[in-house]
């Protein structure tokens, strides 16, 4: 009588067991989430420490020709220069040392920047030559990069310097 009533106890417990599970299933989903981290089996191969680093080339400016139709802004800008003068001041300006263009921007930032009072906001007035440019045609005619004139300009208007 006890084998009987041990099988009977286990398949109640075994038949509630099934109506609990089929409640979860039905009421919740089940949450799945993606594992984190490197996968089982993950191995750092020597390969991977030794990555050849290349040598960095001075940075390459863009050509005369090329900056002369290139589309800076919608106002077209750089259709207005000619070779002469985008020639003439990609050369003074690399002919200085890297400090000394660095002091050549922040000059020109304190010289040509002015407070709008419409707008409430300080303007720079970009020149090459004696024709208005943006910002951006006037950066990549010298061959700045846009990272330290945001720099300079940011230590400036924060008046660190």
């Amino acid at each position: 009588m006890t084998s009987e009533e041990g099988s009977d106890y286990d398949t109640d417990s075994n038949s509630e067991e099934s109506e609990t599970d089929s409640n979860v299933d039905q009421n919740e989903k089940p949450q799945t989430k993606g594992k984190r981290g490197r996968p089982i089996g993950y191995r750092k191969r020597k390969e991977d420490d030794f990555v050849k680093r290349q040598k960095r080339d001075q940075r390459q400016l863009m050509p005369t020709m090329k900056i002369r139709v290139w589309m800076c802004c919608a106002q077209l800008c750089t259709t207005l220069l000619s070779g002469d003068i985008i020639n003439s001041a990609r050369e003074r300006f690399q002919n200085l040392r890297i400090i000394q263009r660095g002091q050549y921007i922040l000059d020109w930032i304190k010289a040509h920047t002015a407070y709008d009072k419409d707008t409430g906001k300080m303007t720079t007035a970009f020149l090459v030559g004696n024709i208005n440019v943006c910002k951006k045609a006037f950066l990549v005619i010298l061959g700045f990069p846009a990272s330290t004139y945001y720099e300079i300009r940011r230590k400036y208007m924060g008046k660190e310097i």
